[in-house]
């Protein structure tokens, strides 16, 4: 699928199947959850699910009857990994697009052959795939390019080329090309394909965070840390 609400793990159709089948589902179900579209009440529904080669993960979902609106996320119970994570992924076929991605909300995604990036904390954290990624950055391109055009033309031409390559790149019509995810907290993830040997297309890389990093991320550093930090023009 090419949206990425669609990608996501979808926790209430989770839940009402599991219901359905009369099992416990563990997933916990939060009634009167404060819409924040029309402020009426809805329905949060909560579980833990641990995804292969990962870890466990809390992943909620909101539905307001109201409205209409629903919104799903994937947090880590505040947990923060002991080092930072990055994952580059070089695409060669279709079917690599449809590689489980997890994206934590301190994560950024980068496509380095489009000069483009998703900054961190510039959406919730989610499960997708590489395809859903690239639909919802397409999506959002679109949304606005009529009035990008008409007030910024020459901005406009440059996004439009990156709307023609990225349509093609969500549906395996333009490879091989790169997508890699950082996350200073170590939460965010794209699945192997070679489980338990070398996946030739993954480079996976752990590192330990700079004092800019770990303040990013809600980490107090040490106080010469902190100095150091604000007095590093490179924001490293």
């Amino acid at each position: 699928r090419s949206n990425m609400e669609d990608n996501f793990l979808n926790v209430g159709n989770l839940a009402e199947k599991l219901d359905e089948e009369d099992e416990f589902s563990g997933v916990s179900c939060i009634p009167g959850s404060l819409c924040m579209l029309c402020g009426e009440s809805g329905v949060t529904r909560m579980m833990t699910t641990k995804i292969p080669h990962f870890r466990e993960i809390i992943v909620c979902s909101f539905e307001c009857d109201t409205c209409g609106h629903k919104n799903q996320e994937v947090t880590f119970g505040g947990e923060i990994q002991a080092k930072g994570c990055r994952y580059e992924l070089t695409v060669l076929n279709k079917s690599d697009l449809d590689r489980q991605m997890i994206k934590s909300d301190t994560a950024r995604v980068l496509l380095p052959s489009l000069e483009f990036e998703i900054p961190a904390q510039s959406q919730k954290g989610g499960i997708t795939n590489i395809e859903g990624i690239l639909s919802t950055v397409l999506r959002n391109l679109q949304m606005y390019q009529a009035e990008r055009m008409e007030q910024q033309p020459e901005v406009g031409a440059k996004v439009a080329e990156i709307i023609a390559k990225l349509a093609l790149m969500s549906i395996g019509m333009d490879v091989p090309f790169t997508i890699s995810v950082d996350d200073p907290s170590g939460n965010s993830y794209i699945e192997s394909h070679h489980v338990g040997t070398t996946d030739p297309q993954l480079a996976v890389t752990h590192y330990f965070r700079t004092p800019n990093q770990d303040l990013s991320i809600g980490l107090q550093p040490s106080r010469q840390a902190v100095q150091d930090a604000l007095n590093d023009p490179t924001g490293r």
